[in-house]
């Protein structure tokens, strides 16, 4: 089982999975500068801002996000970039802003991925966002 981290620097991840973790920040991570995660899974954590992760910015691809909360950001709050690939992001859990996804002032570019059946009282992911680009993407509620 990993513990919730937190970094300054770039930080990569492949095939991690990252279960029942609680931490302010980031249920499993919580990240300074930039991180890519691959073919990892993030169930069950909990966090006020970022139920699985909060970071600067993220790559996540062919990933699996599900049955995370926090008071931001179910799934994943992020302030600058997020770019997701091939991931799922499903049944989590916002009290207020961005059941999936808190995505504060930041570019989004979205492929081949789900959002689905995520709850908060404020959106099923809140965009506050620059630039966007969605391709073959689905949001699902």
């Amino acid at each position: 089982k990993f513990h919730s981290s937190y970094s300054d620097g770039t930080t990569s991840i492949d095939h991690g999975v990252f279960t029942s973790n609680r931490a302010q920040e980031g249920g499993a991570l919580a990240l300074g500068l930039h991180a890519s995660i691959y073919n990892s899974r993030f169930t069950y954590n909990r966090a006020t801002e970022g139920g699985a992760i909060t970071a600067s910015s993220v790559s996540v691809s062919s990933s699996y996000l599900a049955y995370n909360s926090g008071s931001a950001g179910g799934a994943i709050y992020i302030n600058s970039a997020l770019s997701l690939y091939d991931t799922l992001i499903d049944s989590n859990n916002s009290t207020s802003f961005g059941g999936g996804i808190h995505c504060a002032s930041c570019v989004m570019n979205i492929s081949s991925s789900f959002i689905q059946n995520s709850q908060s009282s404020r959106g099923i992911f809140l965009l506050y966002f620059i630039h966007s680009f969605f391709n073959s993407f689905a949001l699902i509620n």
